[in-house]
Parts: structure tokens; C-alpha cells; sequence
């Protein structure tokens, strides 16, 4: 996928079914992010560099109780500027409930558990941790899912809109829908 000028992203995921209550997956991403200028300190080009990330991730997934289901995703990812290298080690946990009578949804999911095992120079740091709270509904009368969804929650001094995601579905089949979603913390940049 060309993301934007210069910018390409790529992924491929497998997912397995291991009888009726796990499921394993894997899957690899890679973000190139093209070739950018690179400057000294008075701002006079002296050449160019590359950037690119790429992430490793195991996942599996189990359901726990009746219409509840738990998940970890293992990370290891790497990333590239110029010369320098850094890699990270993370985790993110996740339980989902869902209602199927009336197609109720709700997730909370803690992201980016972690941190770099090789820095870029001395500074190790944490991966950007990230708790989220989401819901969704699908009208039974209706082809249509509606979401909404809480990032950030660990940044008290955010605005509530700043958390807000919003998501509608239509449902075309089973297999195939049109999905769109609204971020309001983007919109005011």
C-alpha cells in the first residue's frame, strides 16, 4: 500500500483454528518510509538516509467463558534510521465479550506492554502503552454496525473528545462489508 509520498506500507498475517476455543496467528508488517534529506546542524543538506520499521507477531487467542474471549499478541519489532538501529520487545492483552443474541460487542485491550532491547544510542525507552476501551452493535433490522471507541485512556489531561474513535459498518454479507470512522484527536491537527 502506498501510505503517502514516499511511504509504503506491507503485511501478511496466517491465522489458524485450533478446535473450538484457540486460534493462533502470525503475521509480519514492514513501513518504509522513503528517502529523506539529511542535514547538518545549520540546515545545509549533506546527504540523504532511508527509514523503515519492520514488526514480527505471534498471537493467540482463547475463549475463556461463554462469550468471552482472551488474547495476547507477542511483538518484536526493529526499526532503521540511517545508520542507527533500535529493536523493541512488546505485548499487548486483550478481552473481548460479545452478546450474540443482541450483537453487543465490548473490548478492552492494553497495548504496547514493553520496551527497546537495543536503543538507538543510551537511551532505552518504553513503548508508547496505549488502553483502550471499545463497543460495537450490529442492528438486526438493519445491515449496519456501529463502534466507538476509547484510546489513550492513561493521558488524563486529554479532552474526552481526544479519545474518541467512531466507526459504522454497512454489511454487505457475512464476508464482505464498507466500513468508515471518524478520529477526532486527527481532525485538529
Amino acid at each position: 500500500m502506498n501510505y503517502m509520498h514516499g511511504a509504503n506500507y506491507m503485511g501478511a498475517s496466517y491465522t489458524k483454528a485450533l478446535g473450538e476455543k484457540a486460534t493462533i496467528a502470525g503475521g509480519i508488517l514492514y513501513m518504509n518510509y522513503g528517502k529523506m534529506k539529511q542535514v547538518d546542524e545549520n540546515n545545509v543538506q549533506t546527504g540523504t538516509f532511508n527509514a523503515s520499521d519492520i514488526a514480527l507477531e505471534g498471537i493467540f487467542s482463547y475463549e475463556l467463558a461463554r462469550n468471552l474471549v482472551g488474547g495476547i499478541t507477542a511483538k518484536f519489532i526493529t526499526s532503521y534510521i540511517g545508520n542507527y538501529n533500535s529493536m523493541a520487545v512488546g505485548v499487548d492483552l486483550g478481552l473481548n465479550w460479545y452478546e450474540p443474541e443482541r450483537q453487543w460487542s465490548v473490548s478492552v485491550v492494553a497495548k504496547n506492554l514493553g520496551g527497546q532491547v537495543k536503543a538507538y544510542e543510551e537511551d532505552y525507552g518504553k513503548m508508547p502503552f496505549d488502553l483502550q476501551l471499545g463497543v460495537s452493535k450490529t442492528f438486526a433490522a438493519l445491515p449496519v454496525r456501529v463502534s466507538a471507541t476509547l484510546v489513550d485512556m492513561t493521558h488524563y489531561n486529554y479532552r474526552f473528545i481526544n479519545h474518541l474513535n467512531l466507526g459504522a459498518d454497512v454489511l454487505l454479507s457475512d464476508n464482505i462489508w464498507i466500513g468508515g470512522g471518524y478520529n477526532f484527536r486527527k481532525s485538529e491537527r
